[in-house]
């Protein structure tokens, strides 16, 4: 079965839907985003913090997919936002090689701009 997948700006996007349109294709778009983990009040807690930390670590958070917000019914907000915060205390960034290293590098000069820009506000 083809598929079609596409990055990009709108324009971009509309081709690829447009073109695809005529036939039965799964067609997959990166359309960027907010990738939120909901932890209910009966989840087990060291599972979504599990979760919660490889989708901020995974590809440095460089993906559109990357974990960005955490929505956490009351009874678990502290507990899961106590165990993510020892878990990243414990990562290691370094080069990528390194088997120590769990979070490699930024993707560039700018994205660590970016980075550096949302970490004061």
């Amino acid at each position: 079965c083809a598929s079609s997948r596409a990055r990009g700006g709108s324009r971009s996007r509309r081709r690829v839907l447009l073109g695809t349109r005529a036939q039965v294709r799964p067609t997959s778009l990166e359309l960027g985003g907010k990738g939120a983990i909901v932890v209910r009040a009966d989840a087990d807690v060291e599972t979504a913090a599990d979760h919660a930390v490889l989708g901020i670590l995974q590809c440095a958070g460089q993906v559109c997919s990357a974990t960005s917000r955490l929505l956490a019914h009351a009874d678990v907000y502290d507990a899961v936002l106590d165990r993510i915060r020892a878990k990243m205390a414990a990562v290691v960034v370094g080069a990528p090689l390194d088997p120590a290293t769990t979070m490699g590098p930024l993707v560039s000069v700018a994205q660590r701009g970016k980075v550096d820009a949302a970490v004061a506000r």
